[in-house]
C-alpha cells in the first residue's frame, strides 16, 4: 500500500471512529444504547470501572493460638492461582449475599482447605478494601473487614 492510500484510509478511519461516536453518544442521551463501543472514554481511562478502589478476598487460617495467617494463592496442585482465586471470590459473593446457610460455605472453605493442603481449626474470609496506588506508597494502607468464620 502507498503512503498516499495509507494517509488516505487513516484519515478516513479517523472520521469513521468520530462520527460512530458522535452518534453513539447522541443516541444515549436520547435513551437508546451505545452502538459504537469505542465512544465510551471509560474504556480508555477506565477499562475495569475504577473507581481509585480496589477489593479482594482473602482466606485466612487462624491457629490454636488465635494468629491469623494469610493462606498465599501460590498456585497448588489440584487448583491452579485462578482456580484459587474464582473459589474465593465466588464464596465471598454467596456469603455476601447470603444465598446459602452459614453451614454450607464453612464446610466449602474447609474442603477446600485440604484440597490445597492447609490445616487450621479455623478460617476466615477478610474482604480488604485498598487504593493500589495509595498501597504502593504505603504497603499498610488498606482496609480488612472479616466477613465470615467457619466458627
Amino acid at each position: 500500500m502507498s503512503s498516499k492510500k495509507r494517509y488516505y484510509y487513516q484519515v478516513t478511519l479517523f472520521f469513521f471512529t468520530v462520527g460512530m461516536s458522535v452518534f453513539s453518544f447522541v443516541n444515549t442521551i436520547k435513551g437508546g444504547e451505545g452502538i459504537y463501543v469505542f465512544f465510551y472514554w471509560k474504556l480508555y481511562t477506565k477499562p475495569s470501572g475504577w473507581e481509585y478502589s480496589a477489593k479482594d478476598y482473602r482466606l485466612y487460617g487462624v491457629t490454636k493460638e488465635f494468629d491469623t495467617i494469610r493462606v498465599d494463592n501460590k498456585g497448588y496442585s489440584l487448583f491452579d492461582k485462578d482456580d484459587y482465586f474464582y473459589f474465593i471470590n465466588e464464596e465471598s459473593q454467596g456469603i455476601l449475599a447470603s444465598k446459602n446457610p452459614k453451614v454450607y460455605y464453612a464446610d466449602r472453605i474447609r474442603a477446600f482447605a485440604t484440597a490445597i493442603g492447609v490445616s487450621y481449626p479455623e478460617y476466615l474470609i477478610v474482604e480488604e478494601e485498598f487504593n493500589p496506588i495509595d498501597v504502593y506508597k504505603n504497603p499498610l494502607s488498606y482496609k480488612t473487614k472479616v466477613i465470615f468464620s467457619t466458627k
